[in-house]
């Protein structure tokens, strides 16, 4: 906000469109909630909560599309053990949230 504008590069037109107000105002209520002292931790408790939510929507998004218990239980188990969702889950950015927004609006869809 240094130039009064919601970007990172106030120069290129299109990066105005790359950053939506979700996650900074997801963590801008963390830090308002639990002061500066504590925020990243509750944003990473936070995260890991999500993290484990979209874990438990993946299960429910392919029994929905496949109807096959053991593939719903094996992705949802792919997801839960998966690398680079495990790595992002502490560390504050929009990983996660976003993962866990993509997955809510593809369980609402299939149901």
């Amino acid at each position: 906000m240094q130039f009064g504008k919601y970007t990172f590069d106030v120069n290129m037109p299109d990066a105005y469109l790359y950053r939506g107000p979700i996650y900074p105002i997801f963590w801008g209520v963390h830090y308002f909630v639990f002061g500066e002292d504590v925020a990243y931790i509750a944003t990473a408790v936070t995260q890991s909560v999500l993290d484990a939510s979209s874990a438990i929507m993946m299960y429910f998004i392919v029994s929905r599309l496949t109807g096959n218990q053991i593939s719903s239980l094996l992705c949802a188990l792919k997801y839960a053990i998966f690398p680079m969702f495990i790595v992002h889950v502490p560390i504050t950015g929009t990983e996660t949230f976003a993962t866990f927004l993509t997955l809510l609006t593809i369980n609402a869809l299939v149901y």
